[in-house]
């Protein structure tokens, strides 16, 4: 049985079957999971795998974890997190940089997130190539939308053979902002009440007859027509933004949605991180918010479809907004499908400029002041 605990500073790592003892820091674990999830993030379907070089210390048969460098594969060779020949001689350097500043590569990690936590034969040459060491480790974790991310340690047997098929223990790292069950029912209810309640256009005022010789004022009055915010399903009008509410607001531009909420209300005080959901048409874009992003107040989404139901949930708190408004038109959304169809690199450690390949739709979310990341509708068969 493993010894895990990451509520203290420091974390320790053992089974019975092996004489290693792992020690780590629970900031670091904290820092790879979210480095972990914002990659799992940047595509619809099983995300964008990463991963990196464990620092740290050993002593006999103790090895501690107390840092970690992101390593930027290239992912020539797809999503996943499989090393190029490129990557392996960039990961050579990366070492040699290291240990020119006195310090020790304990092992490595990579995120997994389409299987079980385990070691395939290219993260087995990996190890082997780069980390030879009979003391050195490797860390896989496994991230989920909606429970803590799953991790396991990997070592080297007496003989020099590696368990490849599992990890002798596995462990979970501490939910990132609530309770995994809370925030699964929060989106399973969120989709059921956008199901629901679509908001549908009330038919725009006819105009005086005057107002016919007035195109430029049935224009105005057409355009304010065409968009309608509900905040929070309340259909009250706000005048007052108290502290104790997030105040979510939508602002439509031409097809971009600026999506606000109130930087001084008490829950975004209390709690570093939250979570925004996006229902665009029938897709579900999910943003992990932290520090300097949930403090901005805003960000812009690319939206597809008129309809969109946004859900912002920091702590406890949470609200829903609903916008409905024009299409988007033809043209946009054929230069959206034209950039998607341009198979280029995925970088990791870049999440606000990353272009898609060919057959992964990209995440629309974006923060307002850097560049979109565009997403187009779903392919048809």
């Amino acid at each position: 049985m493993a010894e895990t605990s990451l509520e203290q500073e420091r974390g320790c790592w053992r089974v019975s079957e092996h004489p290693i003892k792992i020690e780590y820091s629970s900031r670091v674990l904290a820092d790879l999971d979210r480095d972990v999830i914002e990659g799992f993030h940047r595509l619809k379907r099983g995300g964008v795998e990463v991963g990196g070089v464990l620092l740290g210390t050993r002593n006999d048969r103790t090895v501690t974890v107390l840092d970690y460098r992101p390593f930027d594969c290239e992912h020539a060779l797809g999503p996943g997190f499989a090393l190029s020949t490129r990557d392996h001689e960039a990961l050579v350097t990366l070492l040699e940089s290291l240990q020119a500043q006195g310090l020790v590569a304990v092992g490595w990690y990579h995120s997994n997130n389409r299987s079980h936590i385990h070691l395939s034969p290219p993260d087995l040459e990996v190890f082997d190539r780069h980390f030879p060491e009979p003391w050195q480790i490797a860390l896989l974790l496994k991230p989920d939308s909606f429970a803590p991310t799953k991790a396991g340690f990997f070592v080297r047997e007496e003989d020099g053979s590696i368990r490849a098929d599992s990890s002798y223990q596995e462990f979970s790292l501490p939910p990132r902002n609530v309770p995994a069950g809370d925030r699964k029912t929060d989106r399973d209810l969120l989709i059921e009440r956008a199901a629901m309640s679509r908001p549908v256009l009330p038919p725009p005022p006819s105009p005086p007859k005057s107002a016919i010789r007035k195109p430029i004022l049935i224009g105005a009055l057409a355009a304010v027509a065409m968009t309608l915010v509900v905040i929070g399903f309340s259909g009250k009008e706000k005048t007052a933004t108290p502290r104790n509410e997030l105040a979510l607001t939508l602002h439509d531009n031409q097809g971009h949605l600026q999506i606000g909420w109130n930087r001084a209300a008490t829950a975004i005080s209390r709690h570093p991180s939250g979570m925004l959901e996006v229902k665009d048409g029938d897709h579900v874009t999910l943003l992990d918010l932290h520090g300097d992003q949930l403090q901005r107040g805003t960000v812009v989404y690319d939206r597809t479809s008129p309809n969109v139901v946004v859900n912002l949930k920091v702590g406890g708190a949470t609200e829903t907004a609903v916008f409905a408004g024009p299409p988007v038109d033809a043209p946009r959304q054929e230069r959206i499908r034209e950039a998607a169809d341009v198979p280029e690199r995925l970088v990791t450690r870049q999440p606000v400029q990353i272009k898609r390949a060919r057959s992964k739709p990209p995440t629309a979310i974006r923060e307002e002041e850097v560049p979109a990341l565009k997403r187009p509708p779903s392919r048809r068969g």
